[in-house]
Parts: C-alpha cells; sequence; structure tokens
C-alpha cells in the first residue's frame, strides 16, 4: 500500500492498555516505544513518549468505553498513527527532509492508518486472549 506501514508495536501496546486485568500499560508502553526507536532511523528516545500518550489515552478510553473495548481500539488506533506519523513528519521536516506534507498524508498517513485499522481487531482478539490467559493463571497461583 504504497509508502505506508502498520505498526504492530503500536496495535500490541493499545490492545494491552485496554484489558481490564492489566496493571503494566506504562511499563509495555516505554518498552514498545523503545523497540521501534532502537529500529528506527529518528533517535532511539523519539518514540517512547509517543508510546506513552497514546497507551495514556487508550487507558483513559477504557474507562469511558468500558463496555466496548472494540471502540477504545479504534479510536486510540486512529489518534495513535495520526500522533506518531505527524509527529515523524514534523521531525523530519525539521531534519530539513525534503518532502511534501500532502504527498506524506497522501501517500504515507493515510495507508498506515488503514493498515493499522485492518490490523486492530485481530490484534486486539490475540492480544485479549492472551492477557485471559496470563491473569488467569496469575489468579489460580
Amino acid at each position: 500500500m504504497l509508502g505506508g506501514n502498520a505498526d504492530l508495536v503500536l496495535l500490541i501496546v493499545i490492545a494491552w492498555s485496554i484489558q481490564e486485568e492489566v496493571d503494566t500499560t506504562w511499563q509495555w508502553a516505554v518498552i514498545g516505544g523503545l523497540l521501534v526507536g532502537l529500529v528506527s532511523k529518528l533517535p532511539f528516545y523519539f518514540y517512547i513518549p509517543l508510546f506513552v500518550i497514546t497507551a495514556g489515552f487508550a487507558f483513559w478510553l477504557r474507562r469511558r468505553f468500558w463496555q466496548v473495548p472494540v471502540i477504545s481500539m479504534f479510536l486510540t488506533t486512529v489518534i495513535g498513527t495520526a500522533l506518531i506519523q505527524t509527529a515523524t513528519m514534523l521531525v523530519l521536516q525539521f531534519t530539513e527532509t525534503p518532502f511534501s506534507f500532502s504527498e506524506a498524508f497522501g501517500f504515507v498517513i493515510l495507508p498506515s492508518l488503514l493498515l493499522n485499522l485492518l490490523l486492530a481487531i485481530p490484534v486486539y482478539a490475540i492480544i485479549t486472549d492472551l492477557a485471559r490467559s496470563v491473569y488467569r493463571t496469575a489468579r489460580i497461583e
């Protein structure tokens, strides 16, 4: 899809943050941001605050839409993808990397958003199953 890419780490952090039983949201947001930062050309610390803000938004939405967590997943995916892609474009513009914002929006941000939205439900289902099995095992012991 043109220049867009799916951000699976972001989707996993969002899905994990939405789970009711989970109390390690912030740690995984920092770890996810650090992992993405380590493989990115941008400074390794660039993604950490963006992932923490996105996880905080997911945590906040979880309390607002507690009966329909899929809505929280979709809204946080849209906001998180837009935040990360826009911040990345701003940093690239600041470092004088030549590109057009309209082309970046049409060829990178929108395709990335579409891919993330398409993968949001499968990632949410897998992470929900994982969280249930992890926290069910913790409750048994």
